[in-house]
Order: structure tokens, then sequence, then C-alpha cells
């Protein structure tokens, strides 16, 4: 995009028209807004129980699994092994809960 501007122009409208060019550039500095939400991530933990109750429910492969769930089969082996870690530090774990628990359907609903 080329611009020439003719005349005098006063900063006021310079930085207008950049606004409406450039959506917010005002000739120093460029400004976003944008709101800041917090994350949520699934329970892991709970993730990798969901995975292996349907390797035994629905007598998948780890290879097949991971192609339904579109995850590569090393992730889906990291995720498995968490299930390897001490008893306790699962519950602990387990006790913080799932923030998509009542909001997502159940891995077992999205392949079908």
């Amino acid at each position: 995009m080329i611009l020439v501007l003719s005349g005098s122009l006063s900063g006021k409208e310079i930085e207008s028209f950049f606004t409406s060019v450039f959506g917010g550039f005002t000739g120093r500095t460029r400004t976003y807004q944008r709101e800041e939400r917090p994350r949520k991530y699934r329970n892991t933990l709970a993730v990798a129980r969901e995975w292996r109750a349907l390797m035994r429910e629905g007598r998948l492969t780890q290879a097949e699994l991971a192609r339904e769930l579109r995850v590569s089969r090393a992730r889906l082996t990291q995720v498995l092994h968490l299930l390897d870690i001490d008893p306790k530090v699962a519950a602990t774990i387990i006790a913080l809960g799932d923030p998509f628990n009542r909001r997502c359907a159940p891995v077992s609903l999205r392949i079908q």
C-alpha cells in the first residue's frame, strides 16, 4: 500500500487515518486491547483413565485409539504412562477435578 499525502494534515487527522486503516496504529506504538481469559486444561490423569477405559472396552490398540483421537502414538503413550505414578499422588491430582468434566462430551461419544 502506497500512501500519498497532499497538503497539510493535523496530527489528529493522521492518527485517525492510521487508526482506521491499521486498527490501532497511532504512529508511535501499536496498541492492542485483548481480554485475558484464564486458560483451562483437562486433568491429564482423568484423560488417561478415559483413554485406558476406551482401550479396554473397545478392545482398541494404542495405534487405533491414537488415530481416532487424532493424537500421536507417542503422546498417547506419554499420557497413559501417567497412570503408573504413586496412587497417593494420583488421588491428589484426581481430587483437583476436571474443569471440562461437565461441559464436554465424553471421548467415547466423540469417537462413534
